[in-house]
């Protein structure tokens, strides 16, 4: 049986009867009833704790994400080769939390390069998440999967181990592509939030945004779907493998946030990100 809002509270009233009842009474293991709850919360539309607020947010939490209007808002950062995602078969993800203010035509999660060569992790409304890969033509092209079809708060990741590439909504993978191909370096600036600086804009929030180049959630992408993952309930922290991070509260370093053109160093403290249009902090924050 899917997950629904009606099976949500049923089996959260259940459990919380077994503890009134019996304070030692035998539930799920821990963890799956701690990955159900964070689904069922999700589903209904409640939230317990966010990284701005409460006892288990992370070291130097922030109380916000920023805001993308979907008429010209988007964060840039130079070229580099931290970026380079697709030019061999080292293990790298992308992972972030999204939420979303509409549903209509596609929004870019996150793009390097235009219509020749380029890669394109999008949402197309109607149809879930996708990764494509351009090379004059789409050499990586993943099923479409996973659609966001509420205004609610979602971890969003994609995952490439090896040459096979995994799309996870809310710790559940929704899509898979096996697929040895690469692409030469791409040499222009690196868009969140929109295709090439240009269309697409993503509309809704964005917090926790990261580039690693790993697997550090440990996915096995497979053909069946069947892969997992356990979204973080703390804010992400820097180490060796970490190339890009956007808490969401960076310090400015010229211009003001909400003006086009203002700067911020990311959390590894090797970027300078630019945010275009009116882009603004939003006290709309992730919450669990």
């Amino acid at each position: 049986m899917a997950w629904s809002k009606k099976k949500c509270g049923l089996y959260l009233n259940d459990h919380l009867a077994d503890f009134e009842a019996d304070f030692t009474a035998r539930l799920s293991p821990p963890a799956q009833f701690e990955q159900h709850k964070r689904v069922c919360y999700r589903l209904m539309g409640t939230h317990l704790i966010g990284f701005g607020s409460g006892g288990a947010v992370g070291v130097s939490a922030d109380a916000t994400s920023y805001i993308f209007d979907g008429t010209g808002d988007f964060k840039s950062a130079p070229d580099s080769s931290d970026w380079d995602l697709f030019t061999d078969t080292s293990n790298m993800t992308i992972d972030l939390f999204v939420k979303f203010a509409v549903h209509t035509g596609t929004e870019y999660i996150m793009n390097q390069g235009n219509g020749t060569l380029a890669w394109n992790f999008q949402h197309v409304h109607g149809s879930g998440f996708k990764m494509a890969v351009i090379d004059s033509t789409e050499v990586i092209d993943m099923p479409l999967g996973g659609e966001i079809t509420d205004t609610n708060w979602h971890h969003l990741a994609f995952i490439k181990v090896v040459d096979e590439y995994g799309i996870y909504v809310d710790d559940t993978q929704v899509s898979f592509l096996d697929d040895p191909s690469t692409i030469s370096s791409i040499t222009t600036q690196l868009n969140i939030g929109c295709w090439n600086a240009s269309s697409n804009f993503f509309n809704g929030n964005k917090d926790e945004i990261r580039i690693y180049h790993g697997n550090p959630f440990g996915a096995a992408p497979n053909v069946g779907l069947s892969d997992t993952i356990t979204a973080p309930t703390e804010q992400h922290t820097v180490d060796g493998s970490t190339k890009l991070l956007i808490h969401g509260a960076e310090p400015v370093v010229s211009g003001s946030k909400g003006t086009d053109g203002w700067t911020a160093l990311d959390a590894t403290g090797n970027h300078t990100t630019t945010g275009h249009g009116d882009l603004d902090e939003d006290t709309v924050d992730f919450q669990f």
